[in-house]
């Protein structure tokens, strides 16, 4: 920010403050707010509470896109999905690499590309849940009573 006014003042920060505010708007966001989907390389922002929100929300709205058949619903639907995340208040930042601020997403095809990869992850997740889940429960079966207390507990129910 302070880089960003010293650019904007050319070193005649009296002139600089002279002006309206609207005129020296910073052009990005440095703190985004809690309601705020934040999109950054790695997954760095997965913890923020908006991000947390928006895939809860995403979650729940799952069932809705498996039913849809056709590459025409499937649009629809994310279209859809998006215009109820606006209501819903939620707002969507990009992180700038370079600048190290975010930008608001208002373009609808870079926001649509990355709904749509948010809602990939989360079938990711849920089936490699479901695939972890599945592993474990085949490990208990295969070494249960590996470790002789099988034997131990038919021993003790034997009738003479």
């Amino acid at each position: 920010m302070d880089d960003h006014r010293r650019i904007m003042a050319r070193n005649n920060f009296n002139m600089y403050y002279a002006t309206s505010p609207a005129a020296r708007l910073f052009p990005g966001i440095e703190c985004p707010e809690i309601n705020c989907v934040l999109f950054r390389l790695a997954g760095l922002a997965s913890r923020h509470p908006g991000n947390v929100e928006f895939r809860l929300f995403l979650q729940e709205k799952e069932g809705e896109r498996e039913q849809m058949k056709t590459l025409r619903q499937k649009d629809d639907y994310l279209h859809e999905v998006i215009k109820e995340a606006y209501l819903n208040g939620f707002r969507f930042l990009v992180f700038d690499e370079n600048r190290f601020w975010y930008n608001e997403i208002i373009d609808y095809e870079i926001l649509r590309k990355h709904i749509f990869q948010a809602q990939r992850d989360i079938g990711k997740r849920a089936k490699a849940r479901e695939s972890v889940q599945e592993t474990r429960s085949n490990t208990v079966v295969v070494f249960t009573g590996m470790d002789g207390s099988y034997k131990q507990k038919y021993k003790k129910c034997r009738i003479p």
